[in-house]
């Protein structure tokens, strides 16, 4: 883990200039965690490091985001689409309080991910369009294009 931290850190200028463990700290490393994706980080662990340091710090943004970001790598790299769907409704909850909507709507995406694949092809496309109405809201027209691509895989599976 200590490597993919490392990987992390040299991808971002400005955490030179940052208190490691502090909360600008966990932003920027919970944006870096969710930017690379699974096709960089292949080791899930990171995700709960994070979840723990924000947590220790008390830091609900930061827990939430920690939270999604486990939810979407237990979706195709840990547990899988069950353990994924706990946590990306976790963290839906948690970015309601926190009134970001953003980030709301990426957890309903990792949440339609889950349910199309346990093959729950209704929550699915219900999940898709959720996330897209509130990317509209927030006028982030790469959520609503990503949407209409997740849209059409998930008709493509219903055949």
């Amino acid at each position: 883990m200590a490597a993919t931290i490392e990987m992390l850190e040299r991808d971002i200028p400005e955490i030179e200039s940052v208190e490691k463990g502090s909360n600008k700290w966990v932003d920027l490393m919970n944006d870096a965690i969710w930017n690379a994706g699974v096709n960089t980080i292949t080791d899930i662990s990171i995700c709960d490091y994070m979840l723990v340091v924000a947590h220790d710090s008390g830091y609900s943004s930061g827990i939430a985001h920690a939270i999604r970001n486990l939810g979407y790598f237990h979706l195709w790299i840990g547990e899988g689409p069950k353990i994924a769907a706990s946590l990306a409704q976790d963290a839906i909850k948690r970015f309601r309080k926190l009134s970001n909507r953003f980030s709301e709507a990426t957890a309903w995406d990792i949440l339609a991910l889950c349910y199309s694949r346990l093959g729950s092809l209704n929550k699915a496309l219900e999940h898709t369009v959720t996330s897209m109405n509130i990317f509209e809201s927030v006028g982030y027209k790469i959520g609503i294009a990503w949407g209409y691509h997740n849209m059409g895989m998930i008709y493509h599976q219903a055949g």
